[in-house]
């Protein structure tokens, strides 16, 4: 029977002090980084929005085609995010 020795496709586990605290290794940084600023700017877009729509005067209950446009923005907003990430 061959000899199975796992540990040469193993990686050989963390090897700086943030690779130890979090536990992401040194590839997956970038990634990590970019979902966090996308995260963050959603969430940023939004609560600089709402006192906007708010002083605006704009009311979301009575109005039948704000209710609808109140429904479909997200879903746009996550499909143009999702097209320029």
């Amino acid at each position: 029977m061959p000899d199975c020795n796992l540990s040469q496709s193993e990686s050989p586990g963390p090897s700086t002090a943030a690779e130890k605290l979090t536990g992401v290794e040194r590839h997956e940084w970038p990634a990590l980084v970019l979902a966090f600023a996308y995260f963050f700017f959603v969430l940023a877009a939004y609560y600089v929005l709402r006192p906007v729509r708010e002083q605006l005067g704009i009311p979301m209950s009575g109005n039948p085609a704000l209710a609808e446009l109140a429904a479909h923005l997200p879903l746009t907003l996550g499909l143009v995010g999702e097209g320029l990430a």
